[in-house]
């Protein structure tokens, strides 16, 4: 009796084992997928085949970027966060989207616009949570 509880404990941990090992190699695959800001950005550079002026206004936020983002997280943890703060980074990003798409030639925007919605369909698709 105790040597078949024993097997019965050591057939459950086993299958526990590989369950967990799966997830993570599942875990691993879909973050290798995953799509990066940096290679959106790309992207977007390659495919929309920008000219000089283009380039130029489009890499231009993204040079100070990190420390943006970094002050909006600080901003954004703190047990009150400051709404005006925050809605005004939102409505930066807003406006220099807006100049970016303004200087586009129409066959552009709509090459952004399929490109936006795609990513915008991935990244609903690998942070949806899972179905019932």
């Amino acid at each position: 009796m105790r040597t078949k509880i024993l097997s019965i404990l050591l057939a459950v941990s086993v299958a526990f084992n590989i369950f967990v090992i799966v997830g993570s190699f599942q875990a691993k695959k879909q973050m290798k997928t995953a799509p990066t800001f940096r290679s959106y950005r790309e992207l977007l550079i390659k495919e929309l085949k920008l000219d000089e002026d283009q380039l130029k206004l489009f890499q231009q936020p993204h040079q100070n970027r990190s420390e943006q983002q970094r002050t909006f997280l600080a901003e954004l943890i703190k047990d009150k966060p400051d709404q005006e703060f925050l809605e005004s980074f939102h409505l930066q990003r807003l406006v220099r989207t807006q100049e970016f798409i303004s200087i586009l030639r129409p066959e552009q925007k709509k090459k952004f616009v399929e490109i936006f919605n795609k990513q915008l369909s991935t990244s609903r698709e690998t942070t949806a949570p899972p179905a019932e």
